[in-house]
C-alpha cells in the first residue's frame, strides 16, 4: 500500500473565503458573528480541498449534534483553528484509524491555568502549559471519533519528547489497545503550536503523515524567496500532499 498518496494537509490564514476556492460553501448553514463565519467556512474550505486532492467525489464534511465534523464515507479528519491560523489534515481510512490535530497560538495558555490543565500524569518539566494543552486537545479530537467517550484533563498524560508528545490514558482502558499510549509529532507554524496525532490502519501511515506535517510547517515558516510569495495552492494555502 502507497501510504504516502493517503494523507493530505493544509494551513492558511483564517479570513473571507474566495468563491474560486470553494464555490459551494453556501451548503453549510453557520450562524453567528462574522469572525465565527469566517473560521468555520475556513476550515470547512480546507478540508474539501484537502479531501479533492485525494479523489473524494463529494467532499462535503457535516457536523454531528455535538458540532464534531462528519467526514465522508472512507476518510478521517481533523479541523483546528485559532482566529488568525486554521490548518486541516485529512487520510484515507484504509490507511489511518483516526487523526486530532489543534493549533494555538504560542503563549496562549498562561501559567496561572497550569493547575486547570496538568494532572498527575503529566511531565511538567519544564514544558510549555499552552503545549500540553494542545497536545491534550488534539488526543481527544483522535479519541473521540473512535469511542464517544468525553475526557477532561487529568484523565490523559503527557510527556515531551523533543519534537514528540507521549499521551498516555490514566484512568480508563483504552477500547483500542495503540490508544492506551501514543506519540504525537509538535511542530510550530507561523507563531502557532501544532500537535498532532494519527492512530495508523497500516504500518507506517503515522509516521509518514507526521513528517508530511513537519514539511507543512517548514512551507508555512519559510521566507518568500526572490522577492515573491510561496506559490500557494488555493489563496494563503500551503499543501503537503504526495
Amino acid at each position: 500500500m502507497d501510504i504516502s498518496s493517503n494523507t493530505a494537509e493544509a494551513s492558511c490564514r483564517v479570513g473571507p473565503i474566495r468563491a474560486s476556492f470553494a464555490p459551494d460553501m453556501d451548503r453549510y448553514d453557520v450562524s453567528g458573528v462574522e469572525k465565527r463565519r469566517h473560521e468555520f467556512l475556513t476550515g470547512r474550505s480546507l478540508a474539501e480541498n484537502a479531501l479533492c486532492h485525494m479523489g473524494c467525489s463529494d467532499p462535503f464534511v457535516g457536523r454531528h449534534p455535538d458540532r464534531s465534523p462528519i467526514w465522508p464515507a472512507g476518510f478521517c479528519g481533523s479541523i483546528s483553528h485559532s482566529d488568525r491560523l486554521c490548518t486541516v489534515m485529512v487520510g484515507k481510512t484504509s490507511a489511518l484509524r483516526s487523526i486530532g490535530v489543534d493549533i494555538e497560538p504560542q503563549g496562549a495558555v498562561p501559567d496561572g491555568l497550569r493547575d486547570t490543565i496538568y494532572g498527575p500524569g503529566d511531565d511538567p518539566d519544564g514544558a510549555d502549559p499552552t503545549l500540553i494543552f494542545a497536545a491534550k486537545e488534539a488526543f481527544y479530537k483522535m479519541w473521540y471519533p473512535l469511542t464517544g467517550v468525553f475526557l477532561d484533563f487529568p484523565d490523559v498524560g503527557i510527556s515531551v519528547l523533543g519534537t514528540q508528545v507521549k499521551a498516555r490514558l490514566l484512568t480508563r482502558t483504552a477500547p483500542v489497545p495503540q490508544l492506551q499510549q501514543i506519540h504525537g509529532c509538535v511542530s510550530h507554524c507561523q507563531g502557532h503550536i501544532m500537535v498532532v496525532f494519527a492512530l495508523e490502519q497500516a504500518p507506517g501511515a503515522q509516521i509518514r503523515l507526521y513528517d508530511q506535517v513537519s514539511a507543512l510547517c517548514q512551507t508555512a515558516n519559510a521566507p518568500p524567496r526572490d522577492g515573491k510569495d510561496k506559490p500557494p495552492a488555493a489563496p494563503g494555502a500551503h499543501w503537503i500532499t504526495r
